[in-house]
């Protein structure tokens, strides 16, 4: 199966669970209490895994197993737990939102970014570099 290939199925995959997350009744209040961690521990692993993408491009080691961590991991980490809190707080209404919840928005927010500008950075070193390229 071509990469082309396996990622449009991982986005159609990705789409999916979005859709249906959404559709999902429910009160969420209940998970409330896992937003802060789920928060905080997204927006730092999708720095982790960007600065780690960004070193494979200038580091003359051989990143391997750092690149298969990053994007069988890490990467899928940060999104799913980023798109979790933004699920929780789904029902919450936009307007007057205390300060926490809004922080912790920005921050799921900020993780999906960091862990696509990963994500991208990473696909783009698997095309330049295929393996057995000695690149």
């Amino acid at each position: 199966m071509s990469i082309t290939t396996q990622l449009a199925l991982y986005i159609f995959l990705i789409v999916a669970v979005i859709y249906y997350m959404w559709k999902l009744q429910g009160d969420t209040k209940k998970y409330y209490g896992w937003a802060p961690p789920l928060a905080i521990s997204a927006v730092w692993t999708g720095l982790i895994a960007m600065a780690g993408s960004i070193a494979i491009w200038f580091s003359p080691i051989n990143f391997n197993s750092w690149l298969i961590t990053s994007l069988l991991f890490l990467d899928p980490f940060t999104i799913t737990t980023a798109i979790l809190v933004l699920w929780i707080y789904r029902n919450t209404p936009r307007e007057n939102l205390e300060q926490t919840i809004y922080m912790q928005l920005t921050q799921a927010k900020m993780a999906i970014f960091l862990g696509s500008i990963a994500i991208a950075l990473g696909y783009a070193f698997v095309l330049m570099h295929p393996p057995g390229s000695g690149g």
